[in-house]
């Protein structure tokens, strides 16, 4: 994904097993066989989920020749059981998850589309804590190693691709001893937790990264990218992913698809600021500060449908060389529909 002027990210962190619903002669596991629908399954809270209503609220799919419909993935699950829970057509799992997916015995789904060029997650810590704070003289895995002997709070189940991830470069950064727990996507579960000290510090992500900062209540230790953690920063963040067979029968809508949500990226990104701070709010169904520190936080300017094959598979690559992944995905590339 070559980084556009709307390059984007996740995750949160967002930051999130994968079984098809279909049975072998299906076209899919999607809410519906008709072949310019679309179900798209999200966290409702996350900043790409204001792009997709954004979307659909102004007609931009439709004008693409698509029609979708969205709901919020299941509490707690990774991406892709979430997608199986809802039957849905189309979700985005970060490219860790999708890799240990596909590790697992997951081979019949694919990523079409890009959306986060960067894994944008950043790691919290109760107002109060001792915990350093990442600045030109304290870097991205000197917060990292303070977190030796620590238990903190992950976006997805503990064993799951992101998580594993996190793992990755907490181990990499010198720390030892530290404890995961699953809190999911939400800022009131992170900051509870963190409030009641049952972890020391915690994965969040947009927009429930900004909701924490404007609680008052929860400082940021930093932004893993920012502060130049390599697992973050250097690797793809996330693509929408949907089933192999889908997108082999129907590749237009799910190109639509794509479309549409660069055009609404752009409505948002684009827009003066009270605007986008109204599509925000309403889209997320947030108070209108959130949504303002959103939009000041250039969250929805980064997002980028460009899918760069070659960084994903060089993303690949990586997981391999950190432990994520105990060998390389085998053909990884057929995991990667391009359009061309």
């Amino acid at each position: 994904m070559g980084k556009s002027p709307i390059a984007c990210a996740l995750l949160s962190v967002a930051v999130l097993a994968l079984a098809s619903c279909a049975s072998p002669g299906s076209t899919g596991q999607g809410a519906t066989d008709s072949s310019d629908k679309l179900q798209v399954m999200t966290f409702p809270t996350q900043d790409y989920t204001a792009i997709v209503e954004t979307g659909i609220r102004q007609g931009i799919f439709k004008s693409e020749g698509v029609e979708v419909t969205r709901v919020d993935s299941p509490p707690r699950l990774e991406a892709f059981q979430g997608l199986r829970a809802t039957k849905s057509d189309i979700t985005i799992p970060t490219t860790a998850t999708f890799a240990s997916a596909v590790a697992g015995g997951e081979t019949k789904m694919q990523m079409f589309c890009g959306a986060q060029p960067y894994l944008y997650i950043s790691l919290m810590a109760p107002a109060d804590s001792d915990l350093p704070v990442a600045s030109a003289t304290v870097t991205g895995n000197d917060v990292l190693k303070s977190l030796s002997g620590k238990t903190v709070g992950s976006l997805t189940p503990a064993g799951s691709g992101f998580q594993k991830l996190l793992e990755a470069a907490v181990n990499a950064a010198g720390a030892k001893n530290v404890t995961y727990v699953n809190l999911g996507p939400a800022a009131p579960s992170i900051q509870a937790a963190l409030g009641a000290k049952q972890v020391s510090a915690a994965l969040a992500a947009p927009a429930d990264t900004q909701a924490l900062k404007l609680s008052g209540k929860v400082k940021e230790l930093m932004v893993f990218a920012d502060a130049g953690v390599p697992a973050y920063k250097d690797l793809y963040g996330a693509a929408w992913s949907a089933p192999a067979a889908d997108l082999q029968a129907h590749p237009q809508k799910y190109q639509a698809f794509c479309r549409g949500m660069q055009r609404a990226a752009a409505s948002i990104a684009q827009a003066d600021e009270q605007t986008a701070t109204d599509a925000i709010a309403g889209t997320l169904k947030i108070d209108p500060s959130l949504a303002k520190q959103i939009v000041k936080d250039k969250v929805i300017n980064r997002y980028d449908t460009n899918l760069p094959v070659d960084r994903i598979l060089s993303t690949l690559d990586a997981y391999v060389k950190a432990g994520l992944l105990d060998k390389p995905i085998d053909n990884a590339r057929s995991y990667i529909r391009t359009f061309n």
